[in-house]
């Protein structure tokens, strides 16, 4: 069971990750200047 929990949470916090990388990319193309630095 622990396993199961430590899985799901796993995944969670990977799909949010990806969530919030996707909304700083978008934000960063759409505005003008660039936030990003490499």
């Amino acid at each position: 069971m622990m396993r199961i929990l430590a899985f799901l949470e796993f995944i969670l916090f990977y799909v949010k990750e990806i969530f919030v990388s996707n909304i700083r990319v978008a934000y960063d193309v759409l505005t003008p200047t660039h936030q990003m630095t490499p």
